[in-house]
């Protein structure tokens, strides 16, 4: 996290890390789950 964070002006490790764990694993389980249901 803080490799991405270096990359990322104005966050911090923990502020990249919440925002993948809630933003963006969110939409992968979401495709995920209407993939299996086709």
């Amino acid at each position: 996290w803080s490799w991405i964070a270096k990359r990322v002006p104005g966050r911090t490790d923990n502020q990249v890390k919440n925002y993948w764990n809630t933003h963006l694993s969110k939409k992968l389980v979401g495709d995920y789950s209407s993939a299996v249901k086709t």
